[in-house]
């Protein structure tokens, strides 16, 4: 039994934990980032999978291709590719993936939320253009240079807030206390503060 249901695209689970991560699938939420490039992630475990790739190390070897990858479940997930193994079900349509991820996504369509999908992750689109900014952070795309360091970045946005850590400049300054921000989010967070206002609150008990 899996008492804890999506609002928005029926998805079940069986503790509050699996359903908090997944509701961020809707509402974007990623409270996670990566230290050295300001990368966000939605859950701890993509985060540490993401820093292990600027490391470079990929133990785990594919025998039928050669492809590395840096965990043993990136692995398993790419065999199937190989084995044609889809083990995931739409209770709706009866299509099979071979990730839970690409059908709880699949099962949102369903509801039209998001109409373009990534076959590598499952995560889902609004919009075509932001589908293809997205396949280019699986294929390695960094084609913006730090000027002060050999970090490479995906979009120009992020290598303007990479380049101020070296630069020290903090454009974004608190009409209130005068304090400054390397980012526009950081800033509207502050601000949050100043009025006291709480954007986010729970669902269940509505506590900010």
């Amino acid at each position: 039994m899996k008492p804890y249901n999506c609002f928005d695209c029926k998805s079940s689970f069986s503790s509050k934990g699996n359903l908090i991560v997944h509701r961020r699938r809707h509402t974007g939420e990623k409270p996670y980032i990566c230290s050295q490039c300001e990368a966000r992630f939605s859950t701890k475990g993509n985060l540490k999978r993401h820093v292990k790739a600027h490391t470079g190390v990929k133990p785990w070897e594919c025998t039928t291709c050669g492809g590395r990858f840096t965990e043993k479940k990136s692995l398993k997930v790419h065999m199937r590719r190989h084995t044609g193994e889809r083990p995931y079900q739409c209770k709706l349509c009866s299509k099979n993936f071979s990730q839970s991820g690409i059908l709880q996504s699949h099962m949102a369509m369903h509801l039209n939320q998001k109409a373009h999908l990534c076959e590598l992750c499952g995560k889902s689109f609004r919009q075509k253009s932001q589908l293809r900014l997205h396949m280019q952070r699986h294929q390695g795309v960094r084609k913006f240079d730090c000027p002060h360091c050999p970090a490479k970045f995906l979009t120009k946005g992020d290598m303007q807030r990479h380049r101020r850590t070296h630069t020290g400049e903090r454009p974004f300054e608190c009409s209130l206390c005068g304090k400054t921000f390397t980012r526009q989010q950081s800033l509207n967070e502050h601000m949050n503060r100043h009025y006291g206002h709480k954007p986010y609150k729970c669902k269940y008990c509505r506590k900010g």
